[in-house]
C-alpha cells in the first residue's frame, strides 16, 4: 500500500532506458485529499486489495488508465483523474469526482464506484468496460467519443441512496438536458440517453 497524505506529490514513472512507456505498479493506492499522485500517461491499476485506488486527492499526468482484472478503484467526491495540469479541470457540480483521461479500460469483473451521495464527471476519448466490469455512482455525466460496454457489464446511476442525495434530486432542475435519461432507474430524467 502507497499511502499519499495530505499536502504531499508522489511520482511513479517508467523506465525510460529500458524504453517502457506503460507502468503497472503491484501495489495499492490511498490518496489523501490535498495528496497528490503522478504516473506515466499509460497506467494499469493492478493491486490486489480492496480498493486498489482509493482516491480522494488527485491523479496527475495519466491520459490512458486501465483497472486490471477484478481490481476495484473507490473515489470520494474529491477524487480528480487529470490528465493536463495546465488547464482547468472539466467544470463539475459539487459533490462530482472528476476523471479525465484520453481512454479508460475496466478489465473483466473490475469496479470503478463512487462514494454515497456522489456523481462522477467522465471525460474521455473512449472508455471500454469490459465484462462483469462495473461503473457506479449517484449520478453520472459521461462524455464520450466512443463507448464500449461488454455483455455483462454496468454503468449504474442508480445508488440506493438516490433519493436521500444532497446534492442532487430525482426531480433536480440543475440537471442538463444530457444528465440522467434512458437508464430507467430513479433519477433518470427520461430525456437524452446516458451518453452525451
Amino acid at each position: 500500500m502507497l499511502h499519499i497524505l495530505a499536502n504531499h506529490t508522489i511520482t511513479i514513472r517508467p523506465d525510460v532506458n529500458r524504453d517502457q512507456t506503460t507502468i503497472k505498479p503491484p501495489v495499492n493506492f490511498e490518496v489523501e485529499e490535498h495528496g497528490v499522485l503522478v504516473l506515466a500517461t499509460r497506467a494499469h491499476i493492478v493491486g490486489s486489495g480492496s480498493p486498489a485506488l482509493r482516491l480522494e486527492g488527485e491523479v496527475h499526468n495519466v491520459q490512458h488508465l486501465v483497472l486490471g482484472q477484478k481490481a476495484s478503484a473507490f473515489f470520494t467526491a474529491t477524487g480528480r483523474i487529470i490528465a493536463d495540469t495546465t488547464s482547468s479541470p472539466p467544470a463539475a457540480p459539487p459533490q462530482t469526482a472528476v476523471v479525465e483521461l484520453a481512454s479508460l479500460v475496466l478489465e473483466p469483473g473490475s469496479t470503478l464506484t463512487f462514494s454515497k451521495d456522489t456523481g462522477a464527471n467522465i471525460v474521455t476519448g473512449s472508455v471500454r468496460v469490459k465484462a462483469g466490469a462495473k461503473i457506479s455512482a449517484d449520478f453520472l455525466s459521461v462524455q464520450v467519443g466512443t463507448a464500449h460496454t461488454e455483455p455483462g457489464s454496468l454503468l449504474t446511476a442508480s445508488g440506493t441512496d438516490r433519493q436521500t442525495s444532497k446534492s442532487h434530486t430525482m426531480y433536480d432542475d440543475s440537471l442538463s438536458a444530457e444528465d440522467g435519461g434512458g437508464h430507467g432507474s430513479v433519477g433518470g430524467s427520461g430525456r437524452v440517453g446516458l451518453f452525451h
